[in-house]
């Protein structure tokens, strides 16, 4: 299965892998599904300013962060270079909450991007759900929903 390299999360092939089983199982069991996406938006311009060791430190600190901020039963994805998808099973959209209630502590104590970065690190968060009688009923529908929905995670 592909890992990144770096982070140890789950590639693009695994995303997509566990996104349409994910889906499948969401859709026939009618149980929700919620796909957060975390998005660096000035990932090049920091990579640019303060080299690309930087880049991957910053990186494996918000994997590190995803990882606190989940289940067991949930999925962390590297799913660009700049990107990371999250996949809640069995969780609507007021269930994820809490998930994104724990990313804006961090972001707010600090320990989300860790020490000290320049230009600071501008992240979205973008969120979809499928639901019992939902429009959305498959995992790239879902995975493009959350990206389209990317708003300032503050």
């Amino acid at each position: 299965l592909d890992k990144d390299p770096i982070t140890h999360a789950g590639g693009p092939g695994q995303l997509r892998i566990s996104l349409e089983y994910e889906a499948t199982r969401a859709v026939r069991y009618r149980h929700s599904l919620t796909c957060l996406v975390l998005r660096v938006h000035n990932f090049d311009a920091i990579v640019a300013a303060s080299g690309e060791g930087t880049g991957h430190g910053l990186v494996v600190q918000l994997a590190n962060g995803l990882r606190i901020a989940i289940r067991a039963i949930d999925h962390l994805f590297r799913s660009d270079t700049d990107e990371f998808t999250l996949l809640l099973p069995e969780t609507d959209a007021s269930e994820a909450r809490v998930v994104i209630d724990r990313l804006r502590g961090q972001v707010a104590d600090g320990s989300l991007v860790g020490p000290a970065i320049e230009p600071s690190p501008e992240l979205g968060l973008g969120q979809a759900s499928i639901v019992p009688e939902g429009p959305i009923t498959d995992g790239e529908r879902l995975w493009q929903a959350a990206r389209e929905g990317i708003l300032p995670l503050a």
